[in-house]
């Protein structure tokens, strides 16, 4: 049981890096997201019809199953940071913990179907036997299927690579809030501004990345967000066979706290998201909260667990007080680490040569006369 849930972890694990770096070439997630959903729905597939799949080891196939869709789960990040990268810098946190709510909300509504799917048992045509052993894979096939055909139609993201054009039209709109000359000045400021960020990007992608990286601000949040999915991983692996070990649970129990568990979830995003809002919210300060928090349960988890007994009555306190804190808090430590606690660590570049001074000029005149 372990190896099945863990697996699905792995996947993510080794996917979500390339594909993330394949996302930013790109400059699109479109097909990512087609390909990440497409690996779900085959992942489901095999889940649920394993027994009928060539071979003795039926099990081999469904750890295989779960591991495609790992590599599909690793797309969550590259459709995290396009939503980031396209959002505000002020709104920065409220978008991230809104995308991240929804993912909770399913967490609820994924174990709650699990009560009405337990007890499945039909026959398909052509002699294919749905039971309660495979339902559940059967059902995935039919929401995954739905998400492919709603991502093929209606998600068109307008793509990384055309941001710049994004922010010149942007700068022109401004520009032309305000009559005369001085429409003319704002707009060659709005994009003088843009071209210093392009030497920007420029910049950190010739050999920056990894200076940027080791940046105190950087460095941080990286380890933050880190450390809040590693627990998050963590929690989903060694849940079950912990609870059915030491607490007894049935599925239809482990079905509930996992329902419990995305309420808190969703009540620690929901949460976030609404101070993240309030003016003079500091992102280092819910980083700090939520570090300490998943800390203390870190340490609390470790002393206990390996001396516990079978079914005492402290366990179910003890695993009520740390889930909660620990989904609840998650969300702060995940927020927060979406976003430095500066914005200014990039290096801005100072040109002082006078050709980079007459190749500015010269950009800037050619972008005025295309805008006109």
């Amino acid at each position: 049981m372990g190896v099945v849930i863990s697996i699905f972890a792995i996947g993510s694990i080794i996917a979500a890096p390339s594909l993330g770096r394949i996302c930013d070439k790109l400059g699109t997630s479109r097909p990512l997201l087609i390909f990440g959903v497409s690996l779900h729905l085959t992942g489901s597939i095999i889940y649920f019809m394993a027994p009928t799949l060539p071979g003795s080891r039926p099990e081999m196939w469904i750890v295989f199953g779960r591991f495609l869709a790992g590599i599909g789960y690793g797309l969550d990040a590259p459709v995290v940071g396009t939503l980031t990268r396209n959002a505000p810098p002020d709104n920065r946190g409220s978008v991230i913990a809104s995308a991240i709510l929804m993912r909770q909300v399913g967490v609820i509504i994924g174990p709650f179907c699990m009560l009405f799917l337990k007890n499945a048992n039909f026959t398909l045509p052509g002699g294919f036997t749905i039971n309660p052993y495979n339902v559940q894979g059967f059902f995935l096939t039919g929401v995954w299927a739905t998400v492919l055909i709603i991502v093929i139609l209606f998600y068109h993201d307008a793509g990384l690579g055309n941001s710049t054009e994004i922010q010149k039209s942007k700068a022109y709109e401004e520009s032309e809030a305000i009559p005369n000359e001085d429409a003319e000045a704002n707009f060659t400021a709005s994009i003088h501004n843009l071209h210093f960020k392009w030497k920007e990007t420029k910049d950190i992608t010739s050999g920056g990345i990894l200076k940027l990286l080791l940046r105190e601000q950087v460095v941080v949040c990286l380890v933050g967000s880190f450390g809040g999915m590693f627990l998050q991983s963590s929690l989903e692996t060694v849940f079950t066979p912990l609870s059915k070990r030491l607490l007894g649970f049935t599925s239809v129990q482990n079905a509930m706290t996992y329902v419990f568990i995305g309420i808190v979830a969703v009540s620690g995003y929901f949460c976030m998201k609404m101070i993240s809002d309030r003016p003079g919210f500091q992102q280092r300060r819910a980083l700090l909260i939520g570090m300490a928090v998943e800390f203390l349960n870190t340490v609390i988890l470790t002393t206990t667990v390996p001396v516990a007994t079978f079914r005492a009555t402290y366990l179910y306190i003890l695993t009520c007080v740390v889930v909660m804190l620990q989904c609840f808090f998650m969300a702060w430590l995940v927020v927060a680490s979406g976003k430095p606690t500066r914005i200014d660590f990039f290096p801005l570049p100072n040109p002082t040569s006078k050709d980079d001074n007459r190749k500015e000029d010269a950009e800037l005149a050619r972008i005025v006369q295309n805008a006109e």
